[in-house]
C-alpha cells in the first residue's frame, strides 16, 4: 500500500513492520532511502532511521555516488 501525500509517500519494507516516509523522485529509475548508522552482518542490515532502529533481511548491496563526488557502500 502506498500513500500520496505531496512530495512523500508511506511505504513498506519487507522484513521490517510498520510504515516508512519516502520522498518521490519520479525521474529515477531506482529509488534509494538515507540512514544513518548502517551495519550489515551475514545477510542482515541494521540501520538507523528518523532515531528508530529496524533490522531488515539483505537483498542486496550496491556503490552509490552523492553530487559532492563521495562514494560508499
Amino acid at each position: 500500500m502506498t500513500t500520496l501525500t505531496s512530495d512523500v509517500v508511506t511505504v513498506q519494507i519487507q522484513g521490517i513492520s510498520g510504515d516508512l516516509e519516502a520522498k518521490i523522485d519520479t525521474g529515477a529509475h531506482q529509488t534509494s532511502m538515507h540512514a544513518d548508522e548502517i551495519d550489515i552482518k551475514d545477510d542482515t542490515v541494521v540501520f538507523k532511521l528518523n532515531g528508530r532502529v529496524y533490522r531488515a533481511p539483505l537483498e542486496t548491496t550496491q556503490d552509490i555516488s552523492s553530487s559532492d563526488i563521495v562514494t560508499g557502500k
